[in-house]
């Protein structure tokens, strides 16, 4: 149901013959009421569109000054009146002008009584608004019963199906379809909303309210239309409510509905998104005591685990994602992109997973079920950082623990994962997911990282080689670093650092004489390589440190 159409009105509510003059095309146009032009300025009454204008070409003439027929058309046309109805043959001038403006121009008989024809399509049109104002109150009856209950987005869905006849989705932010529901076709045939029709909406420049969404009518395919309504939380769109119908009637009526649901359907998101957001403070609470608290023992946090949903006697995995910058703000939740990699988690494993969002850092425990499953949830966790990278625009690399059991093996995982993610990042160039399970030697040096022993070790075989390169800036720790990963080749390692071979040859000399160590012995060369990984090691987690302590702005 809407407003009357030019067309209705020709129909049944102008006189017989009532010919169309010109803009044919405009005639499915609604009319929002109906004025008759006065003999004295002003003529016509304030307009503001979707009006029936009702002339009679004589009272132009005594209009001071005149107007002629064809001016009013211009005007009219200009200021988005439906229609233009004039007592008696229009003249050839103001039929062109109509005709190029898709106005529709009517041409009345010149014995009827333009005041009585304006008493009874107010008559008609106040019928229609009166038959429209109560559908609309029982939609927002039905709807807003749906939005006290809290029964979800399929309930306002199928809600509005039944109440308008039409079909009805649900697209998110990314236009994924989310919920569908129709009395006519199966929602599998209704077809979503588009990307360029979601960006003409974003243009309107309607204001983003969620309770009065921005909405329009969008044209489709074999005879269909669409109202679509945005969606709106807290200034920002999450969501695209189309109804689809007939285009000959989809009217005011599913403009009214469709905005309403969509409100509720905000109302919907924001409820389920504070309830999330409450219970990822008490869960994200539980990993931390988890993780940190050292009262806190097995049973306990068996216990607490169960009513959460979680069955800790089981192994675990630890994974840890990080934004490969350093810290930029203060934001103390998961953002959209961490929730990505939660959600792809949980579907991998099955079941919901202990998790702890920290700025530019997710936390997660993921229980196993055999070696099979730890594949999986590594491919699952590349993926995940991959999308959550698209989403957040930083690279994001990932760190993978062992399966581990107790709570003790659960700390040891996320250890694990820590280091893991500090070499994807600072040994690794970032942008990468790393396995603690296939570190090779540097998951020994990270076992033996804070030992005096360790940290002796690399200083007395670097230290002086790092303080002359400080002083000197000779880049000698770099050189060894090259010469060892092109196997001790001297040609190969020349041309890497872009060094004569002779240069190359000097440089490695003032090593032998700052370590007093030979290159060409087997087992100087060993502890000069190992010392460099060391090396590496204590550079990455030292810098991962000082991130981590960096302040906030």
């Amino acid at each position: 149901m809407s407003l009357p159409t030019v067309r209705d009105l020709l129909a049944g509510a102008l006189p017989s013959p009532t010919r169309v003059a010109a803009g044919c095309a405009g005639l499915e146009r609604t009319v929002s009421w109906v004025v008759v032009l006065r003999p004295r300025p002003p003529a016509l009454p304030a307009l503001r569109g979707g009006e029936l204008a009702l002339v009679n070409p004589q009272a132009l003439r005594r209009l001071e000054p005149p107007l002629t027929l064809k001016q009013v058309a211009e005007r009219l046309g200009a200021r988005g009146v439906s229609a233009l109805a004039v007592l008696g043959a229009a003249d050839e001038a103001t039929v062109q002008v109509a005709e190029t403006l898709g106005l529709p121009l009517l041409e009345l008989p010149a014995d009827a009584n333009l005041h009585e024809l304006q008493g009874e399509i107010t008559h008609l049109i106040a019928e229609r608004r009166t038959l429209l104002f109560s559908h609309g109150m029982e939609v927002q009856r039905r709807l807003a019963e749906l939005a006290i209950a809290g029964r979800g987005l399929g309930a306002v869905t199928r809600a509005l199906a039944d109440l308008t006849g039409r079909a009805v989705l649900f697209q998110d932010e990314t236009l994924r379809v989310v919920e569908t529901a129709a009395v006519g076709p199966a929602p599998a045939e209704l077809p979503p909303l588009q990307p360029p029709d979601a960006g003409a909406l974003l243009r309107s420049g309607q204001p983003l309210r969620a309770s009065d969404p921005p909405t329009a009518r969008l044209a489709g395919e074999d005879g269909l239309a669409r109202w679509v309504a945005l969606v709106v939380v807290e200034g920002a769109i999450v969501g695209y409510l189309s109804l689809v119908g007939s285009a000959d009637d989809l009217g005011e009526l599913d403009r009214l509905a469709v905005s309403q649901a969509a409100t509720v359907c905000a109302y919907q998101i924001a409820r389920e998104r504070a309830i999330a957001a409450a219970e990822e403070r008490v869960r994200g609470e539980f990993l931390s005591e988890l993780l940190e608290s050292p009262t806190l023992g097995e049973e306990a946090a068996v216990e607490r685990g169960r009513h959460l949903g979680y069955d800790l006697a089981r192994p675990h995995v630890g994974v840890v994602l990080a934004d490969d910058r350093g810290p930029t703000d203060g934001r103390p939740q998961a953002t959209p992109g961490w929730r990505s990699v939660v959600d792809l988690a949980q579907r991998t494993c099955g079941t919901q997973l202990p998790w702890l969002a920290r700025r530019e850092r997710l936390v997660l425990l993921c229980p196993l079920g055999g070696a099979a499953q730890l594949e999986a949830l590594a491919e699952a966790v590349d993926e995940a950082r991959r999308r959550a990278a698209a989403q957040r625009g930083v690279a994001v690399s990932a760190g993978v623990g062992r399966a581990q059991q107790g709570v003790a093996g659960l700390r040891r995982s996320v250890r694990e994962a820590e280091q893991a993610l500090a070499i994807a990042q600072h040994l690794l160039g970032g942008d990468q997911t790393a396995r603690f399970e296939s570190l090779g030697v540097f998951r020994l040096l990270f076992a033996l990282h804070g030992s005096t022993e360790l940290e002796t070790f690399h200083d007395e075989l670097l230290g002086p080689v790092i303080a002359y390169d400080e002083r000197t800036h000779a880049d000698l720790v770099h050189t060894l670093e090259v010469l060892f990963a092109q196997g001790g080749n001297l040609q190969r390692a020349a041309e890497a650092l872009y060094v004569h071979r002779n240069t190359l040859a000097y440089r490695l000399r003032r090593v032998e004489e700052l370590t007093g160590l030979r290159l060409d012995d087997p087992e100087a060369a060993l502890r000069l390589h190992l010392a460099l990984k060391i090396h590496r090691v204590l550079t990455a987690t030292r810098t991962a440190r000082s991130l981590a302590a960096a302040p906030r702005p």
